[in-house]
């Protein structure tokens, strides 16, 4: 498959089969499949906001994997980098010669004949790629977007725009950001050493594909100054010259006088082609100030005027599970988040405590027993503005549990601390538990964080 006419692979519908198709990146492709007149089918282990959209987008969506799935008359078969080859559908797709394709080859079908927009970096790059995709769809050019989330906009992962420009998110941790055949535009968030099982458990080697992924761009590289540091040598050299963001004041587009508001926040940013004063943000959070400067960047790097620009910025209602109301408990606000890592738990907490909230309950999911002990000394560090912290159980997402590497120890580990933490005993019965706490009265906002199954006990706690 890797010999294919991309374009024209894209071009002509087909009935096409997604293994694992409840995940947020098949569901995108999958969607888009749908808007162009393909017959889509696939399999998913569980039922959720995805599989349901898809569903009632006409999608056929078997919630088992099987091999009678794979009849005769599918012509292609979707997997991504989570399927491994002995998964039955995929050994059954390939014993019948029905093509096979990667999940980041069919975007990349769909995005090679487009200006494409890429963002890519540890963190932060959801909020950039939706941010930058609504500025440009607020300003006419109908782009195509694909996002990591949902956008609360289109309650959907994808915008199917049919304008000369795509906004992609390019996922780092299975190497799919730099499978594609050229970018328009690269954005690079930030990087930490994260799936580095991917990366042969090297740092140098996450550090050159990142620098694969920006030489890949024709047009202009954006990247952010505050962490990424540009005298490292392998970021010298690049095919584009590089456009620095941040609140460095060395930055190309420099932010300051940042202010938290009651809906968000509130710089001034200073560009080449002159300053932006008080742009509008309805997000919270420094990590925020910075998603919106790479939006910028990329915007008038491709020409848009000022004033659109801003409308674009003040007028963004945000991803789903990034820092989202879900709704209150006896006028206590409920907070959902996707944090799962503790430089994103940390950046939320703080968001928090600009906010004003003093006295925050944390509720955090570790997620993968990997991630966990790969970071477990930042684990402990990351709740100082949690007033008081409840760990649920890891969510292994397929992984087996580690030795010393559970939630028990992190618990241990922070209480070591002097930190007031309490252990959950699982998402399905810590409303219970959560709501004793929240009814002495102490906490003004409880905020869930994790990439698994918690958002369901936010949502529990709001109901």
């Amino acid at each position: 498959m890797l010999a294919l006419n991309y374009s024209l692979f894209a071009h002509h519908p087909k009935r096409i089969h997604f293994i694992g198709i409840s995940g947020i990146g098949m569901s995108a492709l999958a969607l888009l499949c749908l808007h162009r007149g393909w017959w889509v089918q696939g399999s998913a282990l569980f039922q959720n906001d995805s599989t349901e959209q898809l569903t009632a987008q006409g999608a056929l969506v078997f919630l088992y994997h099987d091999t009678s799935h794979i009849s005769h008359d599918v012509e292609c078969v979707v997997y991504s980098s989570a399927i491994s080859d002995d998964h039955p559908e995929l050994q059954t797709a390939r014993s019948r010669n029905i093509p096979t394709i990667h999940r980041s080859d069919l975007l990349r079908a769909f995005t090679s004949p487009l200006k494409t927009l890429a963002i890519s970096g540890t963190h932060g790059k959801t909020t950039t790629t939706s941010l930058l995709g609504h500025i440009l769809h607020t300003s006419h050019l109908d782009p195509l977007i694909i996002s990591g989330g949902m956008m609360v906009r289109w309650n959907s992962p994808l915008y199917p725009g049919s304008g000369p420009f795509s906004v992609i998110e390019a996922d780092e941790s299975d190497q799919s950001h730099i499978n594609f055949s050229n970018l328009f535009g690269a954005i690079l968030t930030n990087i930490e050493p994260e799936h580095l099982s991917n990366y042969g458990n090297c740092e140098d080697n996450l550090r050159h594909s990142f620098r694969q992924f920006l030489n890949l761009a024709t047009d202009f590289v954006s990247i952010c100054r505050d962490v990424i540091d540009g005298s490292s040598p392998w970021i010298q050299n690049l095919s584009c010259p590089i456009a620095w963001y941040g609140t460095d004041p060395q930055s190309d587009f420099y932010a300051e006088n940042i202010r938290t508001t009651a809906t968000g926040m509130m710089f001034d940013c200073d560009t080449p082609l002159g300053p932006l004063d008080d742009v509008v943000l309805n997000l919270w959070g420094h990590h925020n100030v910075l998603n919106a400067l790479g939006a910028i960047s990329a915007s008038l790097r491709i020409g848009l005027p000022a004033e659109d620009i801003r409308q674009g910025l003040a007028s963004f209602s945000g991803v789903y599970r990034r820092l989202t109301l879900v709704g209150t408990k006896n006028g206590i606000p409920i907070i959902d988040d996707y944090a799962h890592h503790p430089t994103e738990i940390a950046a939320v907490l703080q968001a928090l405590h600009r906010r004003g909230y003093t006295n925050i309950l944390a509720l955090c999911q570790p997620h993968r027993y990997t991630r966990l002990r790969d970071t477990m000394d930042a684990f402990v560090r990351c709740f100082d503005h949690a007033h008081h912290v409840g760990i649920l159980p890891v969510y292994g997402a397929g992984e087996p549990p580690i030795e010393h590497c559970g939630s028990e120890n992190l618990v241990k580990n922070i209480e070591n601390l002097g930190k007031t933490v309490t252990l959950m005993p699982d998402v399905s019965t810590a409303e219970t538990h959560v709501t004793a706490l929240m009814d002495t009265g102490h906490y003004d906002v409880v905020v869930c964080m994790g990439a698994g199954d918690i958002t369901h006990l936010a949502k529990k706690l709001a109901d």
